[in-house]
């Protein structure tokens, strides 16, 4: 009896094993969409929108990241067009110095990229995969105090990214992910509405053509989310 059990337990985990070898295999050709959400942190927290006197520094916090993509994939190969939004608060706000308790605001980087992406087939449940992408992103910086807002403009710019995460199988069309993302842009500039402090502590606010020009700085920094991909 023994014999047999053991003779039945090896078959079941033969079968089994067949099955996951199964699920394990790249998918056939398809279409996907996918989405995902998370948490991002810029690499440098701090940012100076400057003039001669160096106008305006701001502190930045941690803030969220939503995406939407479609894109094809055949064998271990994928290729998608994604949406991505990201955004963060501004804190610590300083103006030539002087700090300005009230005043607060948010970078908001919006765009689309070309992502390319290799899945590697492993040997448990998670199929690990890294990627890469270029495209245009749509900067706006904003801050503002009690009395509304004293700096606001926008760029487009060039940005990349470049991805590694895993994914884990739910069904025969359907996975769950978590991906880690580190992107970064071209500088941008902004030339409108710079502020000045003058010597009795009041804003000034110097508008485009005026004599303080601002300067220009990239942003780069991290991304972590979890999103689900449906196959068709």
């Amino acid at each position: 009896m023994l014999r047999y059990a053991l003779a039945g337990s090896g078959a079941i985990a033969v079968v089994l094993g067949a099955a996951a070898a199964q699920e394990r295999r790249p998918y056939g050709p398809c279409t996907y969409i996918s989405t995902s959400a998370g948490g991002i942190a810029f690499s440098s927290g701090s940012f100076e929108i400057t003039g001669p006197d160096d106008l305006l520094e701001v502190d930045t916090r941690e803030g969220e990241q939503w995406t939407g993509a479609i894109g094809v994939a055949e064998g271990q190969a994928r290729g998608e067009i994604q949406y991505a939004y990201r955004r963060v608060d501004i804190e610590n706000v300083s103006a030539s110095g002087v700090v300005l308790p009230n005043a607060s605001g948010e970078f908001e980087v919006a765009g689309f990229y070309a992502n390319g992406y290799f899945d590697f087939v492993a040997a448990g449940p998670l199929s690990p995969y890294v990627g890469f992408g270029l495209g245009g992103v749509y900067v706006d910086v904003e801050v503002e105090s009690g009395d509304g807002v004293f700096f606001q403009d926008a760029d487009t710019v060039f940005s990349w990214q470049a991805m590694g995460g895993a994914s884990l199988r739910l069904g025969s069309n359907a996975e769950v992910f978590g991906q880690y993302t580190y992107y970064a842009t071209a500088k941008t500039r902004y030339n409108a509405n710079a502020v000045a402090v003058t010597t009795t502590g009041d804003v000034v606010v110097v508008t485009e053509g005026g004599q303080v020009p601002t300067e220009d700085f990239d942003i780069g920094g991290h991304a972590f989310a979890a999103g689900v991909r449906l196959r068709f």
